[in-house]
């Protein structure tokens, strides 16, 4: 008889709770994101005003949680 839990059910298993895992990381990345945006000044922004970038990371999702931190969000000062 063979095994009710075999190979394949595990990597499908795997593969599942990785997935779930790098979903819910996106989520957590546009949400902070998107708290980001809202919170910050608007004189802070490299481009745009926070109205503008609440726009675009809330309507566009984890992608456009990349746009802001890669266009938008201003550099952060360095600490010596």
């Amino acid at each position: 008889m063979e095994a009710a839990f075999g190979f394949g059910a595990l990597m499908m298993m795997v593969f599942f709770l990785a997935m779930m895992a790098f979903t819910v990381g996106l989520f957590g990345f546009w949400i902070w994101a998107f708290i980001d945006a809202v919170k910050r000044e608007d004189w802070m922004f490299r481009s745009g005003d926070r109205m503008i970038w609440a726009l675009v990371t809330g309507l566009g999702g984890p992608i456009g949680g990349v746009v802001y931190f890669a266009v938008g969000r201003p550099k952060t000062a360095k600490r010596f």
